[in-house]
C-alpha cells in the first residue's frame, strides 16, 4: 500500500482550535450517520464499543493500534443524523470531538474536528484521526483494513508542520449548526476513491 495522503487542516472555533478532516461517501446522511452512532456498526471499525451515543454514555476501544485502552465519551450533544459533539479520554484527560455531517448531490460529507490541548506535540492527534476515518472507509467499502504502520510515522511531518501554522478562523463553535466544512464536497476524495488509494 502506497503511504495516504495527509488531508487534515487546522481551524479555529469559539471553544478552540481543532485538527479538522473530512470524508465524502455516497450515500444518504441517515445511512452514514449510523455508521457513526450504531453499536454494531461502530464495532465493524472504531473497534469495541459499550453504551449508545444518544444515551449520554459511551465507551470505545480503538482497533488497530498499538497501546489503545478503553476511551470514556461522554456525549454534550446528539442531533441526528447532523451533528454530535463530546468529550472523549480517559478521566481527567478528554479531548473535546466533533462530528457533522451534510448531504448534497447524492454524496454525504462527514467532518471530524479533535481539539487540539497543546500545539506543541499533537501532531499524532491528526494521525490518529486520518487512520480511523480510512477505517471507517474500508468497512463502509468492503476494503481490508489500514495499517496502522502506513500511517505513523509516515504522516507526523504534515501535522507537525500543520501545528505550526495559523488556524482558518470560523466564528461558530462546534456547538452551532453552521459547521466548518471548507470545500469538501470538491476537495475531498469520494469514499471509492479514498478506498482505492487505501488499497494500493
Amino acid at each position: 500500500m502506497t503511504t495516504p495522503q495527509p488531508s487534515g487542516r487546522l481551524v479555529r472555533h469559539d471553544d478552540g482550535v481543532f485538527v479538522v478532516l473530512d470524508r465524502v461517501f455516497l450515500a444518504s446522511i441517515d445511512d452514514v450517520w449510523g455508521s457513526l452512532t450504531r453499536p454494531y456498526r461502530l464495532n465493524a471499525w472504531i473497534g469495541h464499543c459499550a453504551g449508545h451515543p444518544q444515551t449520554g454514555a459511551l465507551r470505545i476501544l480503538p482497533a488497530g493500534m498499538p497501546d489503545t485502552e478503553w476511551l470514556n465519551v461522554a456525549v454534550l450533544e446528539c442531533d441526528p443524523p447532523h451533528r454530535f459533539r463530546g468529550e472523549v479520554g480517559s478521566a481527567g484527560d478528554s479531548r473535546r470531538v466533533y462530528l457533522h455531517l451534510s448531504h448534497a448531490s447524492s454524496y454525504t460529507t462527514v467532518t471530524l474536528g479533535q481539539r487540539v490541548k497543546s500545539h506543541a506535540d499533537e501532531a499524532e492527534v491528526g494521525v490518529r484521526a486520518e487512520y480511523m476515518l480510512d477505517r471507517l472507509v474500508a468497512s463502509r467499502s468492503k476494503h481490508p483494513m489500514p495499517s496502522w504502520d502506513d500511517y505513523y510515522p509516515a504522516l507526523l511531518p504534515h501535522y507537525q508542520h500543520l501545528l505550526t501554522e495559523p488556524a482558518i478562523v470560523r466564528t461558530t463553535s462546534t456547538r452551532g449548526a453552521a459547521a466548518e466544512t471548507g470545500e469538501s464536497t470538491e476537495t475531498s476524495d469520494t469514499e471509492d476513491e479514498r478506498a482505492d488509494q487505501l488499497s494500493r
